[in-house]
């Protein structure tokens, strides 16, 4: 019975797999081949399609996905190339293909070098969410040093070391401040324009730790510290002069570019430009508040000055008066006023101010020239006479009176001896006299 059923099971399925085949050839048989225009139609709706997701891709991998879609484009149409060059003159099919082909290619280069671009910028910005933390946390160390300074508890020593320290604090902000203009000088300068646009589009780095958000709190919080800092000694407002001069030459260098990138306006170059023009006018009043202190505790007849050209025309009217001074009057007072003065000028203008000569509106090379070759001449006026010919003429006075008295001497010793050969010739004459006068009376 179960061979009997399973005959006829067999046959069956083998008739309808038959009739299956056949079915399906004839359909393949019976589909039309496309028309020209279909084929033409086709291929500029896939290649217009490709073209405008170039124009949407956002990514490396996105350009490499289209990239591959426009080789499968190709495969498919490559056996229509003489129909699609009759339809599409005066264009090519070549030439679309090689056009769009290309076009992917730059994209997937653009994308993969704005890639690398946004992995830079994100490092730096957390190289710079470093620094801002940094130098919080040494404005914050350098307010406690001065807060232990002005405490009337503090002995000298110790006063003494909380000021070196406290200037090694404020140094470290100021190089705290060049490596940031540094790491933005490095990121930004040398950005293109098309770069810009796409980063600003993406939003890298927008936000509280963003770029200019940084740049606008340094210059507020080195305006608002030397607003509330301690006395520092010139040669360190120098020093934070020229930070300020590099990190403004930083903005202005920059600006166009962190703007457009960020998508900032006119609002925020304003509030930036507005602290960094505080931080300047504050440092410059501290600077020459600086030098004048210096000159005062000199002593120096000098008029207060607020300029390098008031202060080159005051310390050259001062030489020139001590030169004038030197020659008149001399002593000791004139070579006690140069020895201060000179150290003055040897331990501070030529040891530290000179290294900003220059830059920044200080004095120039030239003009430290001009006031240390008066110094020289200063020195040699100021200095005692010589001894040496009041000397000399002592000692040949002493040879000349050493000399007369022993010409005196040898001519009082010459006469003596002629006196006593005087008396000797006499006494001979006498003895030959008498003796004569008793010959004669003898006879």
């Amino acid at each position: 019975m179960i061979r009997l059923i399973s005959i006829p099971l067999v046959a069956t399925a083998l008739l309808l797999a038959c009739f299956g085949a056949t079915t399906a050839q004839q359909s393949v048989q019976e589909q039309p081949e496309p028309s020209d225009y279909e084929i033409y139609q086709s291929f500029t709706q896939a290649w217009s399609e490709l073209q405008g997701r170039l124009d949407l891709v956002g990514s490396p991998a996105a350009a490499d996905s289209l990239i591959a879609e426009i080789s499968d484009l190709e495969d498919r149409f490559s056996g229509h190339r003489e129909l699609l060059d009759e339809a599409l003159h005066p264009r090519s099919y070549r030439a679309m293909m090689d056009r769009l082909r290309s076009r992917a290619v730059d994209t997937r280069a653009r994308l993969a070098e704005i890639a690398s671009l946004n992995n830079r910028i994100e490092r730096m910005n957390r190289q710079l969410t470093s620094y801002d933390e940094q130098l919080q946390s040494l404005t914050g160390h350098a307010d406690s040093l001065q807060q232990a300074m002005r405490s009337t508890a503090v002995e000298k020593r110790d006063l003494q070391e909380l000021a070196a320290e406290y200037r090694r604090s404020v140094e470290r902000r100021d190089a705290l401040v060049r490596s940031i203009v540094d790491s933005m000088t490095v990121t930004y300068a040398d950005l293109p324009a098309a770069q810009e646009e796409q980063l600003s589009q993406g939003g890298s780095l927008s936000g509280d730790g963003g770029p200019l958000d940084l740049i606008e709190r340094v210059a507020a919080r080195n305006a608002a510290f030397l607003e509330e800092s301690a006395d520092l000694q010139v040669m360190d407002y120098l020093r934070m002069n020229q930070v300020h001069r590099e990190f403004s030459a930083m903005w202005n260098r920059l600006d166009e570019q962190l703007l457009s990138t960020y998508g900032e306006g006119e609002e925020r170059r304003d509030r930036i430009q507005e602290q960094l023009t505080r931080w300047g006018e504050r440092l410059d009043t501290q600077l020459w508040m600086a030098v004048n202190r210096d000159l005062q505790e000199l002593n120096l007849p000098v008029a207060e000055v607020n300029g390098s050209g008031e202060l080159f025309k005051e310390m050259d009217s001062y030489l020139d008066r001590s030169l004038e001074r030197a020659t008149e009057e001399g002593g000791e007072e004139v070579r006690n006023d140069w020895q201060r003065f000179n150290n003055f000028w040897t331990g501070k203008v030529q040891l530290s101010w000179a290294e900003y000569a220059g830059d920044q509106g200080f004095l120039t090379h030239r003009q430290i020239a001009e006031l240390d070759e008066k110094v020289d001449r200063w020195a040699l006026r100021a200095q005692p006479e010589s001894n040496l010919f009041a000397w000399l003429f002592g000692v040949s006075m002493l040879l000349w009176l050493l000399t007369g008295l022993l010409i005196v001497r040898r001519s009082g010793g010459d006469g003596e001896t002629q006196t006593r050969k005087g008396r000797a010739d006499y006494s001979d004459t006498d003895t030959s006299e008498g003796a004569a006068e008793d010959i004669g009376l003898n006879r």
